[in-house]
């Protein structure tokens, strides 16, 4: 039972952390970046559903040490492609080089992981903006716009 259940985590986290690195393969930093925010924010059939099977993986990841490291794996990846989009972003001039990356990729999937507990109560409606107006906080729209 186990075995089945930690085999749907995997390929759960798989195909997410795969929509987050075709995003962040984009050509230009702006389609980069609206891609890998999509990307995060599930967009898809099923938003909310999805937020609520997070948070349920997340309470089972409490008991079972198995769960925890799968999903402590996925959260590893997908901040290391976060990292990546960022320091992609800073070498095209829209992100100050003043910005750690690290630390942004950690507070954008804190931010993410904040917007799904909204989803999973059907409140995610301006998650898209929410993520936006953070971001704005650190990028160049400008130079962002000028790179494509």
């Amino acid at each position: 039972k186990e075995e089945a259940l930690l085999a749907m985590i995997d390929d759960w986290t798989r195909e997410r952390t795969r929509e987050i690195d075709g995003a962040a393969s984009e050509a230009s930093p702006r389609a980069r970046l609206d891609a890998v925010l999509d990307a995060l924010l599930g967009r898809r059939e099923g938003g909310r559903q999805e937020s609520q099977l997070q948070l349920e993986l997340w309470a089972l990841a409490q008991r079972n040490r198995n769960v925890a490291r799968r999903l402590a794996r996925a959260q590893r990846d997908r901040r290391d492609l976060l990292i990546s989009a960022a320091d992609l972003a800073q070498k095209a001039g829209a992100l100050p080089a003043s910005v750690d990356v690290e630390a942004l990729a950690g507070a954008i999937l804190a931010l993410h992981d904040g917007l799904v507990v909204q989803g999973s109560l059907g409140r995610n409606g301006a998650a898209r903006k929410q993520l936006e107006a953070v971001l704005e906080l650190f990028i160049d729209r400008d130079a962002l716009e000028a790179t494509g």
